[in-house]
C-alpha cells in the first residue's frame, strides 16, 4: 500500500509540474474525463517513467487525476507554493547567527588595523623629533662654534595643548603664527628644532630638555658628561583617561654630539 501511495504521489507531481497537465488541459484548464491521443501518449510516459508499472495502473491513476475537482488543485497549489518559497525559523536563526559572527570578526579586524596605524604614527613622529634634535644641536654648534655645552634647544610646548583634543579623535595642528608647532623661537621649542606636523595627529607630542615624565614609569638612565633630552607621544585612543606613551630618550654631549640612550619605549600602547 505504501508503494502504491508513493506511485500515486509521483504521478500527481508529474501531472501538476510537467507538460502532462498542460497537454491534458481543456477549455476550463483542468482536463476532461475521456482519453485522447495525447492522454494515451502520456500513459506510455507514466509507464516508462516508473520502471515497468502496469499500464493499466497508470491509466487508472490518470483517469482519477483528470476527474479530480478543481477545488482540490486550487486549494493545494497556494499552500505548496508557500512551503517551497518560505524559510523555516531554524534557517533564519542560523543566518542571523552567521551574520553576527562575521560582524564581530570584522569589527575586531578593523579595530586592530586602526590601532596598528595609530601606533605606527606615534613611532614615526617621535623618531622624526629625535632626528630633529640631533640636527638642531649640530646646526647650533656650526653657527656658533664658540658655544660650550650641549647645544640643545629649550623644551617645546605640548601639541595639542590639552590631551582632551586627541581623546578618541584626531587633532589638526594650526599653521598660524604662535600656534602649535609655530610656538617658540630660534632657541626654544619647535621653531628651534625646525619641526612640525601638518597632517591630523592622534597623539599629543612634546620635546623636552631633560628626562622623561615620571608618569611613564620608565627607569632612569645614568648620564655622565652630557645633558638628557626626551621626545614622547601621549595618547588616549579609547577615551578612558589611561594614557599610552611612546618615549625616545637621548643625551647631548659637548660639541653638538647627540646620542640616543635607549630604544623607543612603549607604555600601554593599546590605550
Amino acid at each position: 500500500m505504501a508503494g502504491l501511495t508513493r506511485l500515486v504521489i509521483m504521478c500527481l507531481e508529474k501531472y501538476r509540474a510537467g507538460p502532462l497537465r498542460q497537454q491534458l488541459a481543456g477549455g476550463d484548464g483542468w482536463g476532461t474525463p475521456r482519453y485522447s491521443a495525447v492522454q494515451r501518449g502520456t500513459i506510455g510516459e507514466c509507464h516508462s517513467a516508473f520502471a515497468g508499472r502496469p499500464a493499466v495502473a497508470c491509466r487508472g491513476m490518470l483517469k482519477a487525476m483528470t476527474r479530480l475537482p478543481k477545488a482540490s488543485f486550487a486549494a493545494q497549489a497556494p499552500a505548496r507554493a508557500a512551503r517551497i518559497a518560505g524559510f523555516t525559523l531554524v534557517e533564519l536563526m542560523i543566518v542571523v547567527a552567521a551574520i553576527g559572527v562575521l560582524a564581530a570578526l570584522a569589527v575586531q579586524g578593523v579595530d586592530r588595523y586602526i590601532g596598528s596605524a595609530y601606533t605606527a604614527e606615534a613611532k614615526s613622529t617621535v623618531g622624526a623629533i629625535g632626528k630633529a634634535v640631533h640636527l638642531a644641536a649640530m646646526r647650533r654648534h656650526q653657527q656658533n662654534p664658540a658655544v660650550k655645552g650641549h647645544g640643545l634647544c629649550k623644551s617645546s610646548y605640548h601639541v595639542p595643548k590639552h590631551i582632551a583634543r586627541v581623546r578618541k579623535r584626531k587633532y589638526q595642528p594650526s599653521s598660524a603664527p604662535g600656534k602649535d608647532y609655530q610656538r617658540g623661537d630660534r632657541n626654544r621649542g619647535w621653531p628651534c628644532l625646525r619641526f612640525q606636523v601638518q597632517q591630523p595627529q592622534a597623539y599629543q607630542y612634546r620635546y623636552k630638555r631633560g628626562r622623561a615624565p615620571s608618569a611613564t614609569k620608565l627607569p632612569k638612565q645614568k648620564i655622565k658628561g652630557g645633558y638628557a633630552w626626551t621626545a614622547y607621544a601621549r595618547g588616549d585612543r579609547d577615551g578612558d583617561k589611561k594614557y599610552s606613551w611612546f618615549v625616545l630618550e637621548g643625551v647631548a654631549m659637548k660639541g653638538g654630539e647627540v646620542r640616543i640612550t635607549t630604544a623607543l619605549a612603549e607604555v600601554d600602547p593599546g590605550e
